[in-house]
């Protein structure tokens, strides 16, 4: 998130918020990963808990109900946590996070898999190459 600018509708205390708890949610899930124990696993559900909290507004448009999200990344980190700790929801969240990672817009092409998603969609099998040693 740090490498992400601020957008403008985004008040610098929320982003210095937004950050501080992308920092803690992150440091939780390392340390959950080294050792798993019942402990690590209620500090991540803390940090869910607060992460979805800050981005906790919804509002009526066009009929439906819909969720205002002021920060990708912090939506990320909402779904690798989910990821984490529900195994048998693992691989929808899994998707969640690669697509809202990959996902972007462009009035040329629309929204999805575009162009610009190239770099994107590289990190993550680089990723998971190195996480199978391939």
């Amino acid at each position: 998130m740090e490498a992400a600018p601020r957008s403008e509708y985004v008040t610098e205390a929320n982003w210095t918020l937004y950050l501080s708890l992308s920092v803690e949610a992150i440091t939780a899930m390392r340390h959950y990963l080294e050792n798993l124990t019942l402990e690590k696993s209620q500090a991540l559900r803390t940090n869910l808990n607060r992460v979805r909290d800050v981005q906790n507004e919804y509002q009526r448009i066009g009929g439906n109900t819909v969720r205002i999200v002021q920060s990708r990344g912090l939506l990320l980190i909402e779904y690798a946590l989910q990821c984490m700790l529900s195994p048998q929801q693992a691989g929808e969240y899994a998707y969640r996070v690669g697509r809202e990672y990959t996902e972007r817009y462009d009035p040329h092409y629309g929204t999805g898999l575009i162009p610009a998603s190239l770099p994107l969609l590289e990190d993550l099998m680089q990723f998971w190459d190195y996480y199978y040693g391939l």
